[in-house]
């Protein structure tokens, strides 16, 4: 909770901010706050959904995550003027989002799955722990992994030629406005 409330103040702020200073301060308070995202919304899941519920918990978190990407340049499109006037706003409408996000969960979640933390007993005894099913050296031979790091590897690489090439040949290739740009992203 507390690192949401630091990432939409830092946002929010960003929009607000009137020197480099400060929008340097705020920009590196998001960075960081940004960081805690994907620990903390696992360990969420893994506190209040059930577990035979936390696997379509996570897949509808990281869609979340999928689509805002998505909605985000459309939403700086309909918000910042082609001469870059109103940008702070879109900063402002994130961040004061983000807030409303934290306020909505202190009001709807509550009970003890939502306040407890848990702290996993450390045992220096290594007998506590259990032998692992497959042994490490096997999993690079596990045809599951192999399956698994072909589409980890094509869905990273399908992404990062959409995040950061196809805007370079949209632009500079074929000579689409920023505006058609971002409309085609």
């Amino acid at each position: 909770m507390g690192a949401l409330l630091v990432w939409s103040a830092a946002g929010l702020l960003t929009g607000l901010v009137n020197t480099i200073e400060a929008m340097i301060l705020c920009r590196v308070t998001l960075g960081v706050a940004e960081a805690f995202n994907w620990p903390c919304a696992v360990s969420v899941v893994r506190r209040v959904i059930p577990l035979e519920a936390r696997s379509l918990a996570n897949g509808i978190f990281h869609s979340g995550a999928s689509l805002g990407a998505a909605i985000t340049p459309i939403l700086a499109w309909a918000m910042i003027s082609p001469s870059g006037e109103n940008w702070q706003k879109l900063f402002v409408v994130v961040g004061a989002s983000g807030g409303l996000w934290a306020l909505l969960w202190v009001i709807f979640i509550r009970g003890e799955r939502a306040l407890e933390i848990e702290h996993p007993k450390v045992s220096s005894d290594v007998s506590a722990f259990p032998e692992p099913e497959l042994p490490f050296r096997r999993v690079l031979v596990s045809r599951l992994f192999w399956i698994m790091m072909m589409v980890s590897l094509t869905v990273n690489v399908c992404w990062h030629f959409f995040r950061a090439w196809l805007p370079r040949i949209l632009r500079k290739d074929l000579h689409y406005s920023e505006g058609e740009m971002l409309w085609m992203l």
